[in-house]
This record gives structure tokens, sequence and C-alpha cells, in this order.
């Protein structure tokens, strides 16, 4: 999907803390920040703003100061890169299609995809291969 945000929206079937974000960048841009985002839709608050790198090779995990996400609220992940130079292919992430929402991985369930930036936002189409992970 070549669209500068790739997002997902989510909720936890019990409170959790995410420690840290993985993702995999294009082989041309592992060495090209992109900003990860984490937002609290019911408080309107973002909870988390970094820019990072990822490999090219294989999902990598970057720590974050850890987050509380509790039950009840909604929650955003995205993904931008504003850094893609004059080809918009630049943005292409990995993403997983022909799913119905929400679709639920245990204490996470997604609601909600946009992808969105430079083109017609697409919502609901797939989830962005943005891996969150849980504190034990």
């Amino acid at each position: 999907m070549d669209l500068v945000t790739h997002s997902y929206t989510f909720e936890v079937s019990s409170n959790k803390t995410i420690c840290s974000i993985g993702y995999k960048s294009l082989p041309t841009f592992n060495t090209t920040p992109y900003a990860m985002e984490i937002y609290d839709n019911t408080a309107s608050t973002v909870l988390y703003s970094g820019s990072h790198t990822f490999s090219s090779t294989a999902t990598s995990y970057v720590a974050i100061t850890p987050i509380q996400v509790v039950v009840g609220h909604s929650y955003t992940i995205k993904r931008i890169q504003t850094n893609w130079g004059s080809n918009i292919g630049n943005t292409i992430g990995r993403l997983v299609r022909n799913l119905n929402f929400p679709v639920t991985f245990g204490n996470l369930k997604i609601t909600g995809s946009s992808f969105y930036g430079t083109g017609v936002p697409l919502n609901d189409w797939a989830i962005p291969y943005i891996d969150i992970v849980f504190e034990n």
C-alpha cells in the first residue's frame, strides 16, 4: 500500500502495557526513519510519538517507554513515512488482506484500519503489519 500513513484502530480485552513496536522497512529505507504514533481515541491523547529505523530483512522491534492501555478505550497506532522523495512507492508497507473487522488476536481486537496521504484514503481494506508487544 503506497500511502504516507498506515494505521489501525484497536481495543484490548484486559489492561495491558505496550513495551515495544515492530515494523519492517522497505529495503532502500532501512536508514530512513518512520514516525510511529499511538493515540488514545477515547481520551483524545497522544500516548507515544517517536521516529525509528527498522530492518529491511525482517520485522525488528524498538523499545518504547511503557504505555498503559485499558479496557473500554479505543486506540490507533500509525506508521508515517514523509521522507519518500519523488517516488510515492517509497511509502509501501506490508499488510494483511481478505478479512472482516473486527479481527481478534488474543487480547487485541483490531476494529478498523486506515491508509491515507497523497492519494485516495482507504478504510477497513487491510491491516498494516505494525506489531505491538505487550509486557508479560
